[in-house]
């Protein structure tokens, strides 16, 4: 958020893919060791704190799994290089976003479906905000003030802080090729 780094996702000399952190007038980059192999990182509001994903399993397709590879939460503190579990359900918790106190995240965790839940960085607590029953919210995103996500075929805008839920109309014109005489 500084504009004086970045950071990424890479295997720099391990087997499994780690969070990294380079600073513009720094050529060699410092692996965060403490998060572990992690990625769909998300800054806190002051950048003083990353929120991922550990392990990640973002690019799989393993619907409702539950075992070892199920993805958790962790807030990693950058002047501490700790990094705190908040979460720990046995299936998929995933995408994390955060704004302001609460960290966004999709999971499986009630009915088998994703869906957004929402933990509070103050109090420690997770709820479901979502309840999506017949398809599963994917590739959620944050912007400026609100969460877009696809459910179904539909695009979803969240309004953030109310957590008013919006369905987008998308309306593609066409020259209506098919239609026209041969």
């Amino acid at each position: 958020p500084d504009g004086n780094s970045i950071v990424y996702a890479g295997f720099r000399g391990a087997e499994t893919q780690n969070l990294h952190v380079r600073r513009l007038d720094d050529l060699a980059p410092k692996r965060l060791h403490e998060a572990g192999p992690a990625r769909t990182p998300c800054f806190s509001p002051d950048g003083k704190k990353l929120v991922l994903n550990n392990p990640t399993t973002e690019a799989r397709t393993w619907k409702r799994y539950k075992g070892g590879l199920a993805p958790d939460l962790y807030i990693y503190d950058f002047a501490a290089n700790t990094a705190e579990k908040i979460t720990d359900y046995p299936g998929y918790d995933e995408f994390p976003m955060w704004f302001n106190d609460t960290i966004y995240f999709i999971s499986d965790r009630v009915g088998g479906k994703m869906n957004v839940f929402a933990y509070d960085t103050k109090s420690k607590q997770t709820r479901q905000v979502t309840k999506f029953d017949e398809f599963d919210v994917k590739f959620p995103s944050l912007g400026p003030d609100a969460l877009v996500f696809e459910n179904g075929g539909y695009l979803y805008v969240l309004d953030l802080p109310s957590e008013k839920l919006n369905k987008l109309v998308v309306e593609v014109p066409s020259d209506r090729i098919a239609n026209r005489t041969e």
